[in-house]
């Protein structure tokens, strides 16, 4: 598979573009099981973002339009709905999975507290704490009660599947702050599905393709783990 496969050349078995409602983007999670939020047209992997762009309508002077609208909305209200997880994960970057992904890589026993089992450090562990006792919370509250903000930023890259986006939190001014839960508090159907070479198998499916290496890179895996899925 080539380093980077061009987005304006890869259908990700899409038959009409671009993707217009919360359904399609629906469907289109759960057939490609992973994608990124943002990244442009020439990211390796699916991106919601491209898959919505529809440079035929008009737009503000700051670019917004009703297609950034429609996956704006759908990525804050998804985990709510049940329809996928939100978060920093493909690549370490802001990302959906489906549920049906989520399950095969989430290897704890899917309780509110499992975050105990990992090795975290002080900051991730304060708010995986937080959370566990306070439900789902605002990132403005997180790095005013928990950590600084900028300290929050790399806690949600430590956390990962860990934790989830929940909708958002709307204030008198500026932009709505990302609401945080714990995913095994949100998704309590988890289960015990984890399964490195299903995942394997589901990431070759959507990338048409795919080695070790960049197994390893999409879920921040170790090389050794990687290879081991795709034995």
């Amino acid at each position: 598979m080539p380093e980077e496969l061009p987005g304006e050349t890869v259908s990700w078995g899409v038959e009409s573009w671009p993707l217009r409602t919360s359904e399609e983007i629906d469907a289109f999670i759960d057939g490609v099981h992973f994608m990124v939020l943002f990244g442009g047209d020439h990211h390796p992997y699916p991106c919601l973002r491209e898959a919505c762009r529809d440079d035929s309508l008009p737009r503000s002077a700051d670019g917004w339009g009703a297609d950034l609208e429609v996956m704006w909305q759908w990525k804050d209200v998804a985990p709510l709905r049940g329809a996928a997880w939100c978060g920093r994960m493909v690549a370490r970057r802001l990302s959906a999975v489906s549920t049906h992904l989520l399950g095969l890589l989430y290897d704890l026993p899917g309780e509110a507290d499992d975050f105990g089992r990992c090795d975290l450090s002080e900051s991730a562990r304060r708010v995986a704490e937080y959370l566990l006792l306070n439900g789902p919370t605002s990132t403005v509250e997180l790095g005013r009660e928990v950590c600084g903000s900028k300290q929050l930023d790399r806690v949600r890259t430590e956390l990962g599947l860990l934790i989830t986006h929940y909708g958002v939190s709307h204030s008198s001014s500026g932009w709505p702050s990302v609401m945080l839960e714990l995913t095994a508090r949100a998704f309590p159907d988890l289960g015990h599905d984890a399964d490195d070479r299903e995942v394997a198998a589901v990431f070759v499916r959507t990338m048409g393709g795919g080695d070790a290496r960049s197994l390893a890179r999409a879920f921040g895996w170790p090389r050794a783990r990687a290879v081991a899925a795709l034995g």
